[in-house]
């Protein structure tokens, strides 16, 4: 596994990510920094009411940027046998965290969740092996 910064066109996704987002919520009446705005539109997305292509990445990284906020997590750049992604990964270390996928997949099958309790999830499991020292830490 190769975990890298984020090149320019990364960042620009990124952004254009939050943007979309940001827009999504205005539009519909929400708060873009609430957690609980962002799942409303995940039970919409799930239930088909949303154009899933763009909302499910900007929900996504959305989605990353709580975690991000409340942990020491970065957004890099992985790639390994099976592909190239952009992912959180806790400073310093191998550990990594997929939110666009994590929201991606439950959308496509249709998956309700707790997006809170998912979050708090991902970052205990990251946080745990950070903690025990079960993790390889990132070549430099």
């Amino acid at each position: 596994m190769i975990i890298r910064e984020l090149n320019d066109e990364e960042q620009d996704a990124l952004k254009s990510g939050r943007h979309f987002f940001h827009k999504l919520c205005v539009q519909l009446k929400m708060d873009p920094q609430n957690l609980a705005s962002l799942q409303q539109l995940f039970d919409q997305a799930v239930a088909g009411q949303l154009p899933v292509r763009e909302a499910t990445l900007s929900m996504g990284i959305a989605f990353g940027d709580h975690i991000a906020a409340e942990y020491p997590l970065e957004w890099v750049r992985v790639s390994d046998e099976y592909g190239e992604e952009t992912v959180l990964a806790r400073k310093s270390s191998q550990l990594i965290i997929a939110p666009i996928s994590a929201i991606q997949k439950r959308i496509d099958s249709r998956e309700m969740c707790d997006l809170s309790e998912l979050s708090e999830r991902l970052a205990a499991l990251i946080e745990g092996k950070f903690e025990s020292g079960d993790y390889q830490p990132r070549p430099k």
